[in-house]
């Protein structure tokens, strides 16, 4: 993958042209944003869905302002992932006011630097998911102290099925997927 939204396919040593997937249009790149991480399914024959944490383009697109980080799911076919398939997992919601007000909802902010991410596959299928706290380097936010509430998913490892519910065997389960 590429930070600017760009997701490649090698093949023999060689990058093939066509991208198999193209977000420009979706991702921030400011500062240390971009995608974030990207992980195909396991069962990809079965299953042909690639998982990409990105941070959100934003309003305006790609400033240094506040926005979001959603974690997606792409079908694949063949060398070639339609953006249209997206099915977001995590980071439904991607309005900055709405995240602050609210920090129960399903979004994860982003300051600017603190937007790390990573997905690993369990045996069982379900995934864990490592979110950045979405804090800035610069000075203290708020933000930042969200990673001690059980309520934000900024500054966690999130443990979800295929489709970004939470299961049961999670500590902190309350029946709620």
């Amino acid at each position: 993958s590429e930070k600017n939204g760009l997701i490649r396919v090698a093949s023999h040593g060689r990058l093939l042209a066509r991208p198999l997937l193209d977000l420009r249009a979706r991702v921030n790149t400011n500062s240390y944003r971009g995608i974030l991480t990207v992980e195909p399914d396991p069962d990809f024959l079965q299953n042909p869905y690639l998982y990409v944490v990105y941070v959100n383009a934003g309003n305006p697109p790609n400033t240094p302002k506040a926005t979001t980080v959603r974690m997606s799911r792409f079908t694949v076919h063949g060398n070639v992932a339609d953006p249209g398939s997206e099915k977001v997992l995590l980071g439904e919601v991607s309005d900055v006011a709405a995240c602050e007000r609210d920090q129960r909802q399903d979004c994860m902010l982003s300051w600017g630097d603190h937007d790390g991410a990573d997905i690993a596959f369990a045996e069982d299928g379900t995934l864990f998911v490592s979110m950045g706290d979405g804090g800035l380097l610069k000075h203290y936010e708020q933000v930042a102290s969200y990673v001690q509430s059980l309520s934000t998913l900024g500054g966690k490892i999130l443990h979800v099925t295929r489709d970004g519910r939470g299961v049961p065997s999670n500590p902190f389960w309350n029946g709620d997927p």
